[in-house]
C-alpha cells in the first residue's frame, strides 16, 4: 500500500507478509523518505496477540502471555524485563521489574483494588462504599491513603446520587484542604470551591473562594467564570464550536480566528498597542505549521517563526526572521529509531543499552538510567550534577544536586501517583500541590489559586494579587497581564519548549508556562504529571511505560 503524500513525498505503508492466521504471522510497516529507510516488524501469534517487535536498528521487544491471553513478560529495550503475575480470578496480583522491585495488589471480593505493597510494605490503600454523613458512596472508591518515608497523605470523596462528587478532602504534611463541588441540572460543573478559610458558608463551613462557571444554556459552552472577581468575562465560539473571543476580567480580550480547515489562522488582543494583530499562522498541504507571525515580537517589530519538515512530518528547521531579539536558526536531525541526534549546535547520541535514552551531548556524557529506564544522574547545562531516585512506581522521588549548597528537591505522590508535594529540604520549604488550581507554601502560608476555564487556565491569585494569561496556539503562557490590563511579563519559547525571550526585570508569576505544564526552577525541568521533560534536550526522564520503547514518547 503507498500513500501520497501532500508535499509529493511517497511513504510505504502496512506491508503484510502473513494474511492466514498461522503462527509468527507478522506485519511489517515501512517509513521511507527522500533520504531515509526504516522498517519496523510486528509479530503476532494465533490469537492475534502482539508478540515481538524488531525495530529499524534491531531492537526486539517480546511479550508472552498465559493461556489465557494474559500478559506475563515484557522484555523492552528500555524498560528491561518485567514479569506479572495473576490470581485466580484474573486480577493482576504482582508485578516485578527489572530492578527486581515487585509490587503486590489486593482486592475485595468485587475485584476493586484495595492495596498495592511493596513486599509487606504497604504503598497505598484505597476504601469503597462509605455511605456515612450522607454519601452516595456504594459502588464507588470513597478514600484513598499514600504511605511513603517523606510523608504520608490520603483523600476521602463525598458522591451525590447521581454520582457526581460532591466533596475531596486531603490530609497533605499535616494540613487539610477541601474543595466543594455544585453542577447544573444536565451535570455540568457550575461551582468550585476551594480550600481556605477567607468565607464561611451558611452551613457553617469554610471556604477559600466560590468560583461559579456561567454557561451558555443551548449548547452547554462556557460563558462566564467569576470567583471573589471576574476570571473570564464573557466567551464567544463560532458554530463548530470553536473558541472565537475571550473576554478577561481586566476587560482585555484575546480572539482566535480559523480557516475553512477549522485551523487556528490567527490570535489577536487588544492588550497590545499598534494595529495588525498579534499572532498568524501559515500551513502547508499536510496541515504542519510552516509559520508563525508575531507582531508583538521580543522588543518590538515583527518577527516570523519558519519551520520544515522531512517526509514523516518530524521537525528539521526552525529559523526566525525580522527583529532580532529572541531569534534563534536550528536544524534537527534523527537516526533510524527517531531519536533526536542533532538539536541546533548540540549532538545527542544514545550510547547505552537503552536505545532511546539520550546519554551524551556533544560527546560527552550527561545521563546515566537505571534498568528500569529512569534517569539517576544528570549534568545539565549550569555544571549541576544531579542525583535523581525514584519511587517503585517509577516516579520522581528526590533530586540532589550534592555541591556545598547545591538543591536537594524531594516529591510525594498520593494513591494515584499524582504530586501532592514538594520539599524543598535546602530553603526549609514544602509546598501542597494539588493540581493545576491549588498550592500552598507551608514556610509563608502563601497560597496560590489558578482558574481554568475551558480546560485552559486563564489566570491565578496569590493573595489579592490577580493575574492574567494569554496564550499561544499551544496553551503556552506567553503574556501575563496585571488586573488593570498591563503587560506583567512577556515571553517567547523555542519549539522544544526552552525559553529564547523575556522582558527584561520581569518574572512570569505562573509556574504553568510550556504548553501550559508546570516548571520547576531549581530542577530546569518541566512535569508533565507522569513524567520530567527536558527542553534542553527535548527528552523525558525516563521511559514511557504506556508506549514503552516508542520514539514519539519523547
Amino acid at each position: 500500500v503507498t500513500l501520497a503524500q501532500p508535499a509529493g513525498w511517497a511513504v510505504s505503508g502496512w506491508q503484510f507478509t502473513a494474511l492466514a492466521r498461522t503462527a509468527g504471522a507478522t506485519i511489517q510497516l515501512n517509513d521511507y523518505s527522500e533520504l531515509t529507510f526504516s522498517r519496523t516488524r510486528y509479530t503476532y501469534d494465533l490469537k492475534g496477540q502482539l508478540t515481538q517487535v524488531l525495530d529499524a536498528a534491531g531492537n526486539v521487544t517480546t511479550i508472552e502471555y498465559d493461556q489465557m491471553g494474559r500478559k506475563i513478560q515484557l522484555i523492552d529495550p528500555d524498560m528491561g524485563t518485567w514479569q506479572y503475575g495473576y490470581d485466580a480470578a484474573g486480577n493482576l496480583s504482582w508485578q516485578r521489574d527489572s530492578l527486581g522491585q515487585t509490587i503486590n495488589f489486593n482486592y475485595d471480593t468485587l475485584h476493586r483494588l484495595t492495596a498495592r505493597l511493596a513486599g509487606s510494605t504497604v504503598l497505598a490503600s484505597y476504601g469503597y462504599d462509605d455511605q456515612s454523613g450522607g454519601n452516595a458512596g456504594l459502588g464507588r472508591r470513597t478514600s484513598m491513603t499514600a504511605y511513603a518515608p517523606a510523608g504520608n497523605n490520603s483523600a476521602t470523596f463525598h458522591y451525590d446520587i447521581h454520582g457526581q462528587m460532591l466533596t475531596e478532602q486531603r490530609t497533605v504534611a499535616g494540613q487539610q484542604y477541601e474543595f466543594r463541588y455544585e453542577y447544573t441540572d444536565g451535570g455540568l460543573p457550575s461551582a468550585t470551591y476551594y480550600p481556605g478559610t477567607a468565607h464561611t458558608a451558611p452551613a457553617g463551613w469554610q471556604y477559600g473562594e466560590k468560583v461559579v462557571t456561567d454557561y451558555y444554556w443551548a449548547n452547554g459552552q462556557p460563558r462566564a467564570l467569576v470567583g471573589d472577581g471576574i476570571y473570564v468575562d464573557e466567551a464567544s465560539y463560532n458554530a463548530a464550536g470553536q473558541l472565537t473571543a475571550l473576554r478577561l476580567g481586566n476587560n482585555i480580550t484575546q480572539t482566535f480566528a480559523y480557516d475553512n480547515a477549522f485551523r487556528l489562522d490567527a490570535i489577536n488582543s487588544n492588550a497590545f498597542s499598534g494595529a495588525g494583530g498579534w499572532l498568524s499562522y501559515s500551513y502547508d498541504g499536510a496541515g504542519n505549521i510552516t509559520a508563525i507571525l508575531d507582531r508583538q515580537a521580543p522588543a518590538g517589530g515583527n518577527q516570523t517563526q519558519h519551520f520544515s519538515y522531512d517526509a514523516l512530518y518530524r521537525l528539521t528547521a526552525a529559523y526566525t526572521s525580522g527583529a532580532p531579539a529572541g531569534s534563534y536558526n536550528e536544524q534537527y536531525n534523527y537516526d533510524v529509531l527517531g531519536n533526536l541526534v542533532q538539536k541546533g549546535n548540540m549532538s545527542q547520541d544514545y550510547l547505552g543499552s537503552q536505545p532511546h535514552a539520550v546519554t551524551h551531548l556533544n560527546k560527552s556524557q550527561t545521563a546515566w538510567y537505571d534498568a528500569n529506564g529512569n534517569m539517576i544522574e544528570r549534568l545539565d547545562d549550569m555544571g549541576r550534577r544531579w542525583q535523581q531516585s525514584w519511587t517503585v512506581d517509577n516516579m520522581l522521588a528526590r533530586a540532589t544536586d550534592p555541591r556545598l549548597r547545591g538543591e536537594d528537591i524531594g516529591f510525594v505522590y498520593d494513591a494515584d501517583s499524582r504530586l501532592v508535594l514538594r520539599r524543598d529540604y535546602l530553603r526549609g520549604q514544602d509546598t501542597v500541590q494539588l493540581g493545576k488550581l491549588f498550592s500552598h507554601n507551608l514556610a509563608t502560608n502563601l497560597e496560590t489559586r489558578h482558574y481554568a476555564f475551558g480546560g485552559a487556565l486563564v489566570a491565578m491569585r496569590e493573595a489579592a494579587e490577580v493575574s492574567f494569561f494569554l496564550r499561544d496556539h499551544l496553551g503556552s503562557t506567553t503574556t501575563t497581564l496585571w488586573a488593570n490590563g498591563l503587560v506583567r511579563s512577556d515571553r517567547r519559547y523555542t519549539p522544544w519548549g526552552e525559553l529564547r525571550w523575556e522582558t527584561s526585570g520581569t518574572v512570569t508569576p505562573t509556574g504553568y508556562q510550556y504548553t501550559s505544564q508546570r516548571w520547576d526552577d531549581k530542577l530546569g525541568l518541566y512535569d508533565y504529571n507522569a513524567r520530567y521533560y527536558d527542553p534542553g534536550t527535548g527528552r523525558f526522564l525516563s521511559a514511557d511505560t504506556l508506549v514503552p520503547g516508542k520514539q514519539f514518547a519523547a
